[in-house]
């Protein structure tokens, strides 16, 4: 049976599959809080496709960092400065 969210559901927010549940303490130390991770799979497997929902404050900065994995972002609020590029919803 699929599971449907909504934001404001209780306990959406802060869910961190066991091996990975330091990810809310580092997504509150950048500032990008609320967050929350859903498995696209069992929570458990380490290989399983992965969505990281974050909110920013307007103004916040990313520093350039590079990851380990193929990623897509999609903007669904606000606007996303990348060098000369201005990102918005649906991008």
């Amino acid at each position: 049976m699929p599971q449907f969210f909504r934001k404001d559901t209780p306990g959406y927010w802060d869910r961190y599959p066991a091996h990975i549940a330091d990810m809310g303490k580092v997504m509150a130390a950048s500032g990008l809080t609320p967050a929350t991770l859903h498995v696209m799979g069992e929570p458990g497997d380490e290989s399983a496709p992965a969505a990281l929902i974050f909110t920013m404050a307007p103004g916040a900065v990313i520093d350039r960092h590079a990851h380990k994995c193929e990623r897509f972002e999609l903007i669904l609020e606000g606007s996303l400065h990348v060098e000369d590029t201005v990102l918005g919803p649906g991008d």
